[in-house]
């Protein structure tokens, strides 16, 4: 994913470790490397920033509570007609984005309440259910295409 993003126009990643997420170990050093050569490899000016993996609930708790920007945790469990692209349609191109990619087993329902209380609207990627990854590459691509001039 992270040479994806890189590739898409994500500015930011930050692995989170959720209750159901089934890897303990993030290796840094790598996954810098791996945005270095993505940023070069498709002429990208700025490096993604990563972030060090931090615990859903914490992130949740230190992340701004304000209104001035648009929120969405991907869930396979939302209802279709409540996809992101539709979700995308109105927001605003000066606000930032930020949207939440669960582990394989997917959020708990704690973690989305919380999510949902920090104002992450639940959003539907479509009817399938997808790994990680490509959950997180749909996202990005559709944010991106979303926002390219017409």
């Amino acid at each position: 994913f992270l040479e994806k993003a890189v590739e898409l126009g994500v500015r930011k990643v930050v692995p989170l470790v959720t209750k159901r997420s089934e890897r303990s170990r993030f290796n840094m050093k790598r996954a810098e490397m791996i945005l270095i050569s993505a940023m070069k490899q498709c002429g990208r000016s700025r490096l993604v920033e990563l972030s060090e993996p931090v615990k859903i609930r914490k992130w949740l708790k230190e992340i701004p509570g304000d209104d001035e920007s648009f929120r969405a945790i991907c869930h396979e469990g939302a209802p279709k007609e409540h996809g992101l692209v539709s979700a995308l349609q109105n927001v605003d191109s000066q606000l930032p984005i930020e949207i939440m990619v669960g582990p394989e087993g997917g959020f708990t329902d704690e973690e989305l309440g919380r999510a949902a209380g920090r104002g992450f609207r639940i959003v539907s990627l479509g009817p399938r259910r997808f790994r990680t990854e490509t959950a997180a590459i749909i996202a990005s691509a559709a944010t991106m295409t979303r926002f390219l001039p017409h």
